[in-house]
């Protein structure tokens, strides 16, 4: 227990200088890092009554404290680079809009075009999740229950028996699976700027009441597969587009903090209360009450993490862990045979099963205590560096990309993202899918693509005419 009193002293305190440094935003990346991981060694430590018997050892408090203490330096490192500076709030009676530079709206009709398509998305996934049931000898059982049973069969975080052409899902499905992601962060983050943008009767069904719509049925797909963490990284990205459109409207950033700080209290039990019944649904909570169920799925990380390096973990490749993205893709193109799934290993930890070893982990497998400190410093100035330039260029497009990014973020407490699967072609051809989509949505595409036509024809024309 000594080490976990320890180690939540010291991320204690980094949240408060970070958040100090950070201009007090509560939610920036350079404060919520150290302050995610204070919440989950609280878990953890409350996990001590019932799941956790591992006793964090110095070995394990040097690699937590290191890489969030790493992190938080190329935080500050980045608000000292000359490109970080952020021009004048907006402040008075402007709306989310105006403070992005977004004042038209989204066509309703580009809505209605993206809701069709997820329709058919979601139909698709279902016929092939059947069709995947059927061949595993799933018969006789509700939809749910094969769901399951699939998902575990080939989600890649447990194999690697979806990621080949001609093997689970079939292409189409997988594509569209990719839609289905990023419409549910371009629905929760314009969902958010919509209903902070002061929606009349006459703009509530386009920039409310579509894009819900959207969020709703990229929720009911991810569902439909047996996932549920895509359906929580899309609350966080609605909850950091709030956050930034609300410190951008205003020069009293600690204000803003200390009403979300208010407001997300309530609504984290909440959410814990939704996800423990999601699981029940699921059936995935099992047997476990509520408090031992939600302690142990979210704090987890740093006991598994001492269990990883205490143990005898074998991983084939040094680096492999890492940069298990490039990995990957090496074996989805034939050029390695085997590739374990994502998970690296479990471990026992009273009674329940757990992989998620936070983000340093595999930093440390693969390079030691200097994996920690270089990657978790890079993890700081990705994060925070974004977080400035999204604030500082008011890109809407920039705005739905970060918020995607920033769901990871909250994950890190649980697993490493940014360099084991954000550097993989998959990750990429979502963020690139999320970039064109969004930049679709919010911008007169086709009257531009017309008005440059007729430049091209007017010049063209008067060339001739000389």
């Amino acid at each position: 227990m000594l080490y976990y009193i320890l180690l939540l002293a010291v991320l204690l305190c980094l949240t408060v200088v970070a958040f100090l440094v950070g201009g007090k935003e509560l939610l920036a990346p350079i404060t919520i890092m150290p302050a995610m991981f204070s919440v989950v060694t609280v878990l953890a430590m409350i996990g001590m009554f019932t799941w956790n018997t591992v006793q964090l050892k110095s070995d394990g408090f040097f690699i937590i404290s290191l890489g969030c203490s790493v992190f938080v330096i190329g935080g500050i490192i980045v608000q000292r680079l000359p490109y970080s500076s952020v021009g004048a709030s907006n402040r008075g009676d402007n709306d989310a809009q105006d403070v992005f530079e977004w004042k038209q709206g989204i066509a309703t009709w580009k809505w209605i075009v993206l809701i069709v398509l997820l329709l058919v998305a979601l139909g698709l996934f279902v016929a092939d999740t059947y069709r995947l049931g059927r061949a595993m000898g799933i018969t006789d059982s509700n939809y749910l229950v094969i769901a399951k049973q699939v998902h575990h069969q080939y989600a890649t975080y447990y194999s690697t028996s979806n990621v080949r052409v001609g093997e689970g899902y079939s292409v189409i499905t997988k594509q569209f699976e990719k839609l289905a992601i990023v419409s549910g962060f371009i629905g929760a983050g314009m969902l958010t700027i919509g209903v902070k943008s002061h929606p009349t009767k006459k703009t509530f069904v386009r920039n409310v009441l579509l894009p819900t719509i959207v969020l709703v049925l990229s929720c009911t797909f991810i569902l439909s597969g047996g996932y549920r963490s895509w359906v929580m990284r899309f609350a966080m990205a609605a909850l950091i587009v709030s956050f930034i459109v609300d410190c951008m409207r205003t020069d009293n950033a600690a204000k803003v903090s200390l009403r979300y700080a208010l407001v997300l209290i309530p609504l984290g039990i909440i959410a814990f209360a939704l996800f423990y019944l999601s699981g029940v649904v699921l059936g995935r909570a099992g047997s476990h009450g509520i408090i031992e169920y939600i302690s142990f799925y979210f704090g987890a990380g740093i006991p598994t993490l001492q269990t990883g390096i205490s143990g005898d973990v074998k991983i084939d490749a040094p680096g492999s862990l890492t940069f298990y993205g490039i990995s990957l893709l090496l074996y989805k193109v034939g050029i390695i045979d085997y590739l374990p799934g994502y998970s690296a290993f479990w471990v026992n930890l009273g009674g329940h099963s757990s992989n998620v070893p936070t983000c340093f982990f595999r930093y440390f497998y693969d390079f030691g205590y200097a994996g920690v400190l270089i990657f978790g410093l890079l993890q700081g100035i990705v994060f925070c560096g974004l977080y400035l330039l999204v604030k500082k260029y008011k890109s809407t497009t920039l705005l739905l990309l970060f918020s995607l990014i920033y769901a990871y973020l909250i994950d890190l407490v649980r697993e490493e993202f940014i360099f084991s699967r954000m550097i993989s072609s998959n990750m990429i051809l979502n963020l690139i899918l999320l970039v064109a989509l969004s930049y679709w949505l919010t911008n007169p595409v086709m009257k531009q693509l017309i008005s440059r036509c007729k430049m091209v024809i007017e010049r063209h024309s008067s060339r001739n005419s000389e």
